[in-house]
């Protein structure tokens, strides 16, 4: 916030007094702003209306750091690029469930291999 609060002022050219007064605050507050001590919600509140700037400028600097506002989202996605993505993701199913069915057929295989040959204890690990 301080870095925020010094820049502004520069930009603008105006002095702590000067910012002080347009906030309607004491000049102590804005020494203490600059100086990195914590700023209560109306006091980040009259920064904007100091500066002219839209509402919620000094809070997103105060929050985030910087004043910038957050960028725009992408467009959504068009048809094509959403028949692209479920096509792709249909695929990946498919891999693993022919992984899925592979792995269930050897153990098919396995248990056809040693019939009754397995005793109970294996049996039970072999089922978890």
């Amino acid at each position: 916030m301080a870095d925020f609060v010094l820049a502004k002022r520069a930009e603008v050219g105006i002095t702590q007094r000067e910012l002080a007064r347009r906030m309607g605050f004491d000049v102590k507050t804005v020494r203490a702003i600059e100086a990195g001590r914590s700023v209560a919600k109306t006091t980040v509140a009259a920064l904007d209306g100091a500066f002219d700037l839209p509402v919620g400028t000094a809070r997103r600097a105060l929050e985030t750091g910087t004043a910038e506002e957050p960028a725009t989202p992408p467009p959504p996605p068009t048809r094509d690029e959403i028949r692209e993505r479920l096509d792709s993701f249909i695929a990946r199913l498919e891999r693993l469930r022919t992984e899925i069915v592979e792995v269930f057929e050897e153990g098919d295989e396995l248990r056809e291999l040693l019939g009754d040959g397995i005793d109970s204890e294996s049996r039970k690990r072999w089922s978890a």
